[in-house]
């Protein structure tokens, strides 16, 4: 089965780096000053009992201002960063107090920016916000405004090389690997997103962000949530008005304005509401907090409608849906987020073709913003949802699944494998994807553009699960170019028995002796790879990385290994097999070190037979003898 690209412990995937929001300012409480003749005021001539005013989207499009008074500044609410502290009043206020979404919203004192309404703490029963000074927010985003987020080599602990990744390839035994104690199917996890501390209510923290998934099945928000939440995300099931169309030049988004940032869009949308601190002609800053984390990023933005604020005792928020397509967000700091006007977001096209036994076809087509980290967990989240909102998610069915990751330069990646279980194969499918995409984009290499992902995905009904219960072979002796009568004797999970016959023709290179044949399907198959040859192999190159992923083996087929047990090494990822020992001490001189790993066995032939509608487990072995 497709790999898993960990074994012993999940994977994290997102790294603390944040960004800034910003200003503009209003003359009165309904009047806005032009970005341009804003003026910031210095947290140091800020002193309790000073009234503040601010701007934000209470319904609508039209922005409305609330007031205040400044309680007072804390200091040191994070690293370098200092908090204003106020107590707020106006608009729905009083009934919801600070609400999700109105994170970024400007407050001014006498007409000069103060910061962004970025903190709150739950469960007061008056409306007391932090507020991220404007400076500090501005200055984040002075340096690091350009660059790619982190890389993570191949080899390195966090992903544990090659081997990690394809020794056990079954995703459901990877998933409850990762996640002890918690069973695969009623458990889908975001290839091991960690969950972050509980924070005390009685704290300051960061306001959360609304996230409206429109076109997502309950059941799948309910299984992502607590991942989703330990993001700083509040996570509700709603609408859209529907693709918004390409990016606007003009529009009119100023301080107080609603956005929607997107990291899916399509007949899925995953969009995360906030406000607008302030616009400097294309560039503008929101949030007065980090959105996920990123550092630079490159997810869309759209300008959005508040349909309502939805107020809760324990956090209220504001329900939005995006409408124009505005640019493209470029950096998530530590202070807010920061988007140019009129860009284009680089995203991923992802199509998915559901076929099912009565040969209905639907077919769905999104994009997932393109990240190292988060591509891969999007991927999981969007095709588990896809396949348990149009397939059966409960009782025995069977999903074969057929796709292709197209690269940009690089041959393409070929996906094929099948599911065949009861309530589980929706996640086996969703992570055969995701893992691989995560172990690409987690190699480091900067030419690596992941271009397209298609997915074409047959569902049956019914489970189809064979044995390989045993096997007959008609001879034990055999010359060099001879075949061998192999015989799989299969059993279903109903006792019902099958037999399939297959030559295998003997290599002419072949030296005589005695010979190793081990019989079994793609995952033993892998995992007697991996315990043979445990050296970590380190790719040299991307095309090296792509013809590797694509030698994973698949579940729905038995393969066939002749071998034998003599001195082999390998460089790199080249295996040298059958080496003289003059050749292998020569390599382990006393001038030599590293680069060489011992092969404790030689591999003569490797067969791959024709693939089955079912998927295979079970593996034997026998030997026969090679003579001349």
């Amino acid at each position: 089965m497709i790999s898993r690209s960990l074994e012993k412990q999940p994977f994290r995937i997102f790294r603390p780096l944040y960004q800034a929001a910003g200003l503009l300012c209003f003359l009165s409480a309904f009047t806005l000053l032009p970005a341009q003749t804003a003026p910031f005021l210095p947290l140091r001539e800020i002193q309790p009992g000073m009234k503040c005013t601010g701007r934000t989207i209470f319904k609508g499009n039209q922005i409305e201002g609330f007031q205040g008074e400044i309680i007072g500044v804390l200091k040191n609410i994070g690293p370098n960063q200092n908090a204003i502290v106020a107590r707020l009043s106006g608009g729905v206020l009083q009934k919801a107090g600070i609400f999700a979404g109105m994170s970024g919203s400007p407050v001014y004192i006498n007409d000069r920016l103060i910061g962004a309404v970025a903190w709150s703490i739950p469960f007061l029963t008056e409306p007391i916000a932090g507020i991220t000074p404007i400076q500090e927010m501005m200055d984040e985003f002075k340096t690091g405004t350009t660059g790619t987020t982190a890389t993570i080599k191949i080899g390195s602990s966090r992903y544990g090389g090659w081997n990690a990744f394809k020794k056990n390839t079954d995703p459901f035994r990877w998933a409850e690997r990762a996640f002890p104690g918690r069973s695969a199917a009623n458990e889908v996890q975001w290839l091991g997103l960690p969950f972050s501390p509980q924070v005390s209510p009685a704290a300051f923290q960061t306001i959360a962000t609304p996230l409206v998934l429109s076109g997502f099945d309950s059941r799948a928000i309910q299984h992502f949530g607590p991942q989703l939440r330990s993001l700083g995300l509040m996570p509700m099931r709603g609408g859209s008005q529907g693709a918004p169309g390409p990016v606007r030049q003009d529009t009119d988004l100023q301080a107080g304005s609603t956005i929607a940032v997107s990291l899916v869009t399509g007949d899925m949308d995953f969009s995360a509401s906030g406000t607008v601190t302030y616009r400097d002609g294309k560039t503008i800053y929101a949030f007065g907090h980090p959105f996920l984390q990123l550092g630079p990023t490159d997810m869309p933005f759209s300008k959005a409608q508040v349909l309502e604020i939805l107020p809760s005792l324990e956090s209220s928020m504001k329900l939005s849906v995006g409408t124009e397509l505005a640019g493209t967000i470029k950096q998530d700091r530590a202070t807010g987020i920061m988007g140019v006007i009129g860009e284009t977001a680089g995203l991923i096209p992802v199509t998915i073709d559901i076929i099912n036994e009565r040969q209905l076809k639907r077919s769905f087509k999104y994009a997932v913003m393109n990240d190292r980290f988060l591509t891969p967990l999007l991927l999981n989240f969007t095709i588990y949802n896809t396949l348990i909102s149009t397939e059966k998610a409960l009782g025995y069915n069977t999903l074969q699944m057929k796709g292709r990751i197209t690269l940009e330069g690089q041959p393409e990646i070929q996906l094929e494998q099948t599911f065949s279980s009861s309530g589980e194969a929706p996640i086996g499918v969703s992570l055969a994807v995701a893992i691989p995409v995560n172990y690409l984009l987690a190699c480091g290499y900067e030419n690596l553009r992941l271009k397209q992902v298609y997915l074409e995905v047959h569902s049956y009904d019914d489970v189809r699960n064979v044995r390989l219960d045993r096997i007959w072979y008609d001879r034990t002796e055999v010359g060099p170019g001879e075949e061998v009568l192999l015989h799989l004797f299969l059993k279903k999970e109903n006792g019902e028995e099958m037999e399939e016959a297959y030559p295998l023709k003997i290599p002419e290179d072949v030296p005589s002796g005695t010979m190793q044949v081990v019989v079994a399907d793609g995952e033993s198959m892998e995992r007697f790879e991996s315990r043979e040859t445990p050296q970590d192999f380190i790719p040299r190159d991307l095309a090296q990385v792509v013809k590797l992923v694509n030698s994973l083996k698949r579940n729905d087929r038995v393969y066939v290994r002749l071998y034998r047990r003599e001195t082999g090494a390998a460089m790199g990822a080249e295996g040298l097999p059958g080496l003289p020992p003059s050749i292998y001490s020569l390599m382990q001189s006393a001038r030599t070190r590293g680069g060489v790993e011992p092969l404790p066995i030689t591999s003569y032939m490797e067969y791959e037979l024709p693939a089955m509608d079912y998927v295979i487990e079970g593996m034997k072995s026998f030997t026969i003898k090679v003579r001349r």
